[in-house]
């Protein structure tokens, strides 16, 4: 173990929001290699969100979006199975990401009378979060810190 061992889990905690006995056991098999156990995170949450994915979520938020002068506005629906995910800050930011998201998946530039236009759920969930990442992958990385299912319902 390093001796700046309790910074880099510090670091990498605050980096990700992983339990710290995960964090800790991801820079160990790492060799405390912060990009490394990084991608072993990212890993882990991956297969907890796999395994979650059977249970049912119920609970959530309803997020909504708008363009410009509300010619475009987006609402999306993503569901834990807890309410108290569904309240966490965490889950409010990937919930409003993703209604972002949508809304810049509508079409642009159309006058007249508003039209509404529903987005197709894999649609949604291919669609890039401002960091880089896909809706899908946003909740995928929720899941394994929460240790819930999240599921995107419907855009």
């Amino acid at each position: 173990m390093p001796p700046n061992a309790m910074d880099m889990i510090k670091q990498l905690r605050q980096a990700t929001g992983a339990p710290v006995a995960d964090v800790k056991s991801s820079l160990a098999s790492a060799d405390w290699d912060l990009d490394k156990a990084l991608e072993v995170l990212r890993l882990k949450g991956k297969a907890a969100a796999v395994k979650k994915a059977s249970r049912h979520a119920s609970e959530g938020l309803v997020a909504v979006a708008q363009l410009g002068d509300a010619q475009a506005v987006s609402v999306v629906e993503i569901n834990s199975e807890t309410d108290f995910v569904g309240r966490s800050g965490p889950f409010q930011q990937l919930a409003t990401a993703a209604a972002r998201a949508a809304v810049s998946l509508l079409p642009q530039g159309t006058s007249g009378a508003p039209q509404v236009h529903e987005l197709d759920v894999q649609q949604l969930a291919a669609a890039s979060l401002e960091g880089g990442s896909s809706v899908q992958e946003g909740c995928e990385l929720l899941a394994g810190q929460v240790r819930e299912n999240i599921a995107l319902r419907r855009g």
